[in-house]
């Protein structure tokens, strides 16, 4: 549930704060009034589930898409959920006397515990991180690379929303 989740953005004035996403207004920035909480998208630094941070930008680490090598949002979100439903039958076997024991929690001290660089702690530390654009003049490349747009989204269209149109090249 969305209720779940914060944003922490950073203000320019106050630092990194952090709201709950239902608080803030998804639409055009340009469109909302100044009574509206809206912020510019590259000033979002981290997302929250629950109390564990599932994606953040300072550091580069995704547990909600898993493009870094972590785990998805839906994969937390049932691990969550397992770990709320063992505990809970935790403490009906041991009455008052019973712990409650969070895996999650176990898991955030164990990444905060990592003393590898971030690079290392993720499988896929090759993946690219950064891209770069150059005006492209030459009319055969334009061709060629229309060709391979066009093979692209034939093979998945939703791709065809992402790819920048050739005259734009």
């Amino acid at each position: 549930p969305t209720a779940d989740f914060s944003v922490g953005y950073l203000d320019r004035f106050t630092g990194i704060q952090e709201k709950a996403f239902t608080d803030f207004s998804w639409e055009n920035i340009a469109s909302v009034g100044g009574d509206v909480l809206a912020v510019p998208k590259h000033r979002i630094q981290y997302f929250k589930y629950k109390e564990r941070i599932v994606w953040d930008k300072r550091n580069q680490s995704d547990d909600f898409f898993g493009s870094r090598g972590g785990k998805t949002i839906d994969q937390i979100v049932e691990k969550r959920d397992t770990s709320a439903v063992d505990s809970k039958e935790e403490e009906e076997k041991e009455g008052d006397e019973g712990m409650e024991v969070s895996l999650l929690d176990h898991e955030v001290e164990e990444e905060e515990n990592d003393d590898r660089p971030l690079a290392h702690r993720h499988s896929d530390q090759n993946r690219p991180t950064h891209f770069i654009c150059i005006h492209v003049l030459n009319e055969e490349v334009k061709s060629c690379v229309g060709k391979v747009t066009q093979h692209i989204t034939q093979l998945n269209p939703q791709l065809a929303e992402g790819i920048i149109n050739i005259p734009a090249l």
